[in-house]
């Protein structure tokens, strides 16, 4: 299988930078280990108070589902405020139910670029944090071949392709979920990792700088 791999530089010194767009998360919801928390941790860049705080022994402790985060994402990405652009969900993957996410924003000041936020999930524990700012022809090219990929489809999967009556009883049945915000229109596509194009997922990745590390 293929993987992606990020060459940790060193830690990020962040600057305390305002948009008119809902970049800020909302630290109520750091007091969480819900759904909610962790959509802030991906929104967020770098580690927070909370990002060792989720396990897989502490009760309540979220554990990924690919198409729930991603609805989830959808609902709070809604308003035209949202700075969201787009998430990769990779995973499960290996003994240790991996999950990678990378989450896609407007950049805080320089409208010709995008912040690319990356977190690493095995075991339901944040191991891994980095940020990244791309210009925006690179997420561009990424979603063209996305669309141009032949065993990457639009739209959701449902729980009827694989005998299933629930669609969040499918999320092993597959490890790759994508979701893209164009013209405040939302867009999925679904798959299998061997089949994507994963060189143009790692070039978004590229020059990544480690924000946690754990």
């Amino acid at each position: 299988m293929k993987t992606l791999t990020l060459i940790p530089l060193f830690l990020i010194v962040l600057l305390s930078c305002r948009s008119s767009k809902n970049l800020t998360p909302n630290p109520e919801n750091y007091q969480h280990l819900d759904i909610n928390g962790f959509a802030n941790e991906l929104l967020n860049g770098w580690g927070t108070f909370n990002t060792k705080e989720f396990n897989d022994y502490v009760p309540h402790s979220y554990h990924l589902n690919k198409i729930e985060l991603a609805k989830h994402i959808e609902k709070i990405s809604a308003d035209s405020s949202s700075a969201f652009k787009g998430l990769i969900i990779l995973g499960p993957m290996s003994f240790l139910w991996e999950y990678r996410t990378i989450y896609i924003q407007e950049h805080y000041t320089d409208s010709s670029k995008m912040i690319v936020n990356f977190l690493q999930f095995p075991h339901a524990r944040i191991t891994y944090k980095a940020t990244n700012s791309v210009d925006i022809s690179q997420v561009d090219s990424l979603i063209t071949s996305i669309k141009n990929t032949q065993f990457i489809y639009s739209g959701l999967p449902s729980a009827s392709q694989f005998n299933e009556k629930d669609i969040l009883d499918i999320d092993s049945k597959f490890d790759l979920l994508i979701l893209f915000k164009t013209n405040n229109e939302f867009q999925y596509y679904w798959g299998y990792i061997d089949d994507s194009p994963i060189d143009e997922i790692g070039k978004i990745l590229t020059g990544s700088i480690t924000t946690y590390n754990h």
